[in-house]
């Protein structure tokens, strides 16, 4: 069952991340330390690139669905 959902679970998690992530480069803003945003501005591309892959997923199985 998690293998039919790999993609949207991917893409739910780096919403998640994103989110954070975008929580952290508020608080490293208002605190003036630029070490949190940086690492907050590495975990967001990550979370992009999961979300990018979950996405690519979701397409692979709409095709296979749309052949058969």
């Amino acid at each position: 069952m998690i293998k039919e959902f790999k993609g949207l679970i991917l893409c739910i998690c780096s919403a998640v991340i994103n989110l954070i992530s975008g929580f952290l480069i508020i608080i490293g803003a208002y605190n003036q330390n630029k070490i949190l945003i940086y690492i907050a501005l590495v975990v967001l591309i990550i979370g992009m690139l999961l979300m990018i892959y979950g996405i690519f997923l979701i397409y692979q199985k709409y095709k296979v669905a749309k052949e058969i």
